[in-house]
Formats: structure tokens, C-alpha cells, sequence
């Protein structure tokens, strides 16, 4: 075949040859040297170029749908434009390539060599560029949604953050330092993918499969990561300062170090992630999975935590102060020494079976707690709210709890059970324990000076040596009560029922005992109220 005075077939030489728009749809042209000849607007359709020499030809504009460039020569020529559609481009060399605006779509471009090449606006949607070399390459507004980059190297890619990666396969691509800021990479799979260092500022990530994929140093700064898989990922010294990764699956990733600091975690699986040396002030992690992670002194100072599951996770000498806990499951989970001051803690879940030796628990939010059986021994509990902020009636379940020497001032108990709860010695002055279920509980000398104990139960309550100075216990029920020693100086008994109680040795001066029923009550001076 002749076509503008050239002879067509394989092997020719047509190097510079001038073939502006000639008709070589399904041409044999495998092995042809055109290197530098002019091919705009040229029909190619379906043409076999195996193996051809194209360097520095320009092709702008040309039909190559379909065609066979297998291992084809391409370097640094002008493909602007042209139609590559389903085009067999496997193993070509692309580098240097213009193929701006170009059409790729579902093209072969296995194992390509398309470094450097300006593909800013192409189209290569479902193209196939696994283990392809897009080292340098200008990327910018490129279409690659559903493209297969397994394997691909994407190093040091151009203007790649405007590039729409949606639903692209990029298992094992290499992308590190690659800048990816604002990306579009929703549904994406980057299994595997190494994207150490790399810039993914405001990407967009929701549901994208990162497991096991690299993102050390990685800044993620604004990322949107809502419902992704980095399940195994390492994210060590990661940049995810308010970072969306709600309902994330991060289990078993590696958090070293990384800056997590007002990141939204409401719903993600956190189990047996590395969080060592992270930062994760004003972070939300709201029903999110912490079993068994290890948050030993972190910040979480006003964090929200509430509904997440912290079942044996370790946050010894960690900051809770004013954090949100309510509704946390918090069985077997280690809070020695932990800070819990102000923070919220109502209807926390098996908190009874958690560590709390030592924790700071003023001014905590309690209502509603479980903590029967806990041993609470000498914690500091001064304010704590085990009633509620919004004035609920049900108070906490304390029954049977160790309390000894515990720092209860001021605390609100109104309406708690505390049936044979151990409370010697704890300084319970000013506490409000309106209505409270004390029967049987041990109160040896605890301090209950200005304590509000109206209509209290504290049916054969042990009160032996305890303060009462100027308590309120209107109404209170004290049958079979001891109070040997005890101090009601100034105390408010109108109406209480003390029949049967034990007042050997109690001192009562001031005490208003109007109305008060002493049938059987062992008198100060040792005598037996009729």
C-alpha cells in the first residue's frame, strides 16, 4: 500500500515521513521507523505498530483506537488529543510523551514507561497501567476512575492531587512523595500502597482500602478517610490534625507518633492499634473500639468517648479530666492513677470491674453507675455527681462498694444504693445523700459533718465514732443503728426513726430530736428509751 508516495509495511522506513492525515486504518506498520514524521489527524484505527519507532513524531489529533503499539517507541512524541481508545500500549515507551487531552480509555498500558509524561486532562478511565512507570509524570485533571495502577510507580508524580483516582486499583503502587493534596480517591484500593511522605492534604479517601498500606510521615491534614480500611496500615508520625475517620477500620495500625489532634474517630475500630506517642488532644472518639489499646498517660483532656468500648484498654496516669464517658464500656480497663476530674461518666458500663486505685474521680458525672462490689478505697471522689446534672431521681448502684477513706466532700449521692457499702473513715462532709440506701453500710468514723442524709436508710448502719455535726437527717431511718461515739452536735433528727438504735456515748447537744422515735434506743447515758 502507497499512500502520500510512502510505502506502507512492516519495517518500512518512514522516519520525517509527511502523512498528515493519511488513511492508515488497519495498516501493517509493525517494526516501521517514524520516528519524526507528522501523523496529525491521521486514521490509525486498528493499525498494527508493533514494536514501531515513533520518537518525537507528532501525532496530535490522530485515531488510534484500537491500535497495536505494543513495545512501541514513543518517546517525546506530541499524541495531544489523540484517540487511543483500547489501544495496546503495553510495555511502549511513553517517556517525555505529550499525551494531554489524549483519550486512554480502557487502553493496555501494562508495564508502560510513561516517566515524565504530560498527561494533564487525558482520559484513562478502566485503562490498565499495572506496573507502569509514571515516575514525573504531569497528571494534572487526569481521569484514572477505575483504572488498574497495580503495582505502579507514581514517585514523584506531577500535579497527581487534581488527578480523579475514584475506584482506581492502586494495590503496591508506589506513591511515595507523590502529591496528592485534594485527590479524589473515593472507593480507591491502595492495598499495600506505599505512600511514605506523601502529601494527601484534603484528599478524599471515603471507603478507599488502605489495609496494610504505607503512610509513614504522610500528611493527612483535613484527609477525608470516613469508612476506609487502613486495618494494619502504618500511619506512624502521620500528619491527621482533623482528619475525618469516622467508622474507619484501623485495627492493628500502627499510630506511632501521629498527630491525631481534633480528628473525628466517632465509630472507628481502633483494636490493637499503636497509639504510642500520639497526639490526640480534641480528639472524637465517640463509639469508637479501644479493647485492650494502649492510651497510658495520653491527653484526653474534654475528649468525647462517649458509648465507645474501652473493655481492658490501659489508661493508666491518662488525662481525662472533663472527658465525655457516658455510656463506655470500661471492663477491665486500667485507670490507675488516671484523671478523671469533672469528667462524665454516667450509665459507664461495668466501670465496677475496671482499675480505678489511686484515679481522681472530683467532681465526675456518676449517675447511673454501676460500680457494686468496686473497691474505691481512698479515692478522691470530692464532688462527684452520682445523682445526675439534670436532677434524675435514680442514683448510682454502690451497694457492697469499698469505700474506706475516700474523699466524698460535697459529693451527690441523693438517692444511691449504698447497702453495705464500707465507708470508714471517708470525709463525706457537706455531701448530699438525700434518700439514700445506707442499710447495713459501715460508716465508722466517717466525717458527715453538714452531710444531708434527709430520709436516708440507714437501718443497722455501723456509725460508731462518725461526725454528724449539724447533719440533716430529717426523717432518716436509723433502726438498729449504732451510733456509739458518734458526733451529732447541732444535728437535725426531726421526725428520724431510731427505735432499737445504739446512742451509747453519742454526743447531742443542739440536736433536734422533734417528732423522733427513740422506742428502744439506747440512751448517751447507757439508759433505755421507753
Amino acid at each position: 500500500m502507497v499512500v502520500n508516495g510512502y510505502k506502507i509495511e512492516p519495517l518500512a522506513n518512514l522516519s520525517g515521513a509527511d502523512l498528515r492525515d493519511a488513511d492508515l486504518a488497519g495498516a501493517d506498520l509493525a517494526g516501521a521507523n517514524l520516528a519524526g514524521a507528522n501523523l496529525t489527524g491521521a486514521d490509525l484505527t486498528g493499525a498494527d505498530l508493533r514494536g514501531a519507532k515513533l520518537s518525537d513524531a507528532n501525532l496530535t489529533g490522530a485515531n488510534l483506537a484500537g491500535a497495536n503499539l505494543k513495545e512501541a517507541n514513543l518517546r517525546d512524541a506530541d499524541l495531544r488529543y489523540a484517540d487511543l481508545r483500547e489501544a495496546n500500549l503495553a510495555g511502549a515507551n511513553l517517556s517525555g510523551a505529550n499525551l494531554t487531552g489524549a483519550n486512554l480509555w480502557c487502553a493496555n498500558l501494562t508495564g508502560a514507561n510513561l516517566s515524565g509524561a504530560k498527561l494533564s486532562g487525558a482520559k484513562l478511565s478502566y485503562a490498565n497501567l499495572s506496573n507502569a512507570n509514571l515516575t514525573g509524570a504531569h497528571l494534572r485533571d487526569a481521569d484514572l476512575r477505575d483504572a488498574d495502577l497495580t503495582g505502579a510507580n507514581l514517585s514523584q508524580a506531577i500535579e497527581l492531587s487534581g488527578a480523579h483516582l475514584e475506584g482506581a486499583n492502586l494495590t503496591g503502587a508506589n506513591l511515595e512523595g507523590a502529591n496528592l493534596s485534594g485527590a479524589k480517591l473515593t472507593n480507591a484500593n491502595l492495598e499495600r500502597a506505599s505512600l511514605r511522605g506523601a502529601n494527601l492534604e484534603c484528599a478524599k479517601l471515603m471507603n478507599a482500602n488502605l489495609e496494610r498500606a504505607s503512610l509513614r510521615g504522610a500528611n493527612l491534614w483535613r484527609a477525608d478517610l470516613w469508612g476506609a480500611n487502613l486495618a494494619g496500615a502504618n500511619l506512624s508520625d502521620a500528619r491527621l490534625k482533623v482528619a475525618s475517620l469516622s467508622g474507619a477500620d484501623l485495627r492493628d495500625a500502627d499510630l506511632a507518633g501521629a498527630n491525631l489532634s481534633g480528628a473525628d474517630l466517632t465509630g472507628a475500630d481502633l483494636t490493637g492499634a499503636n497509639l504510642s506517642g500520639a497526639n490526640l488532644t480534641g480528639v472524637y472518639l465517640s463509639g469508637a473500639h479501644l479493647t485492650g489499646v494502649n492510651l497510658t498517660s495520653k491527653n484526653l483532656e474534654g475528649v468525647d468517648l462517649s458509648g465507645a468500648n474501652l473493655t481492658n484498654a490501659n489508661l493508666e496516669r491518662a488525662n481525662l479530666m472533663n472527658a465525655n464517658l457516658s455510656c463506655t464500656r470500661l471492663m477491665g480497663a486500667n485507670l490507675t492513677d488516671a484523671r478523671l476530674k469533672g469528667a462524665n461518666l454516667s450509665q459507664a458500663i461495668e466501670l465496677s470491674g475496671a482499675n480505678l486505685t489511686n484515679a481522681d474521680l472530683s467532681d465526675a458525672n456518676l449517675w447511673g453507675v454501676y460500680l457494686a462490689g468496686a473497691d474505691l478505697a481512698g479515692m478522691n471522689l470530692e464532688g462527684a455527681n452520682f445523682l445526675g446534672r439534670t436532677g434524675r431521681s435514680r442514683g448510682a448502684d454502690l451497694s457492697g462498694v469499698n469505700l474506706t477513706y475516700a474523699n466524698l466532700t460535697w459529693a451527690i449521692l441523693r438517692d444511691s444504693n449504698l447497702t453495705n457499702a464500707n465507708l470508714t473513715g471517708a470525709d463525706l462532709v457537706g455531701a448530699n445523700l438525700w434518700d439514700a440506701k445506707l442499710t447495713g453500710a459501715n460508716l465508722t468514723g466517717a466525717k458527715l459533718s453538714n452531710a444531708n442524709l434527709t430520709g436516708a436508710e440507714l437501718e443497722g448502719a455501723n456509725l460508731s465514732g462518725a461526725n454528724l455535726t449539724n447533719a440533716n437527717l430529717t426523717g432518716a431511718e436509723l433502726v438498729g443503728a449504732n451510733l456509739w461515739d458518734a458526733k451529732l452536735t447541732g444535728a437535725n433528727l426531726t421526725g428520724a426513726k431510731l427505735s432499737n438504735a445504739n446512742l451509747t456515748g453519742a454526743e447531742l447537744e443542739g440536736a433536734n430530736l422533734s417528732g423522733a422515735n427513740l422506742t428502744g434506743a439506747t440512751l448517751p447515758d447507757g439508759s433505755i428509751h421507753d
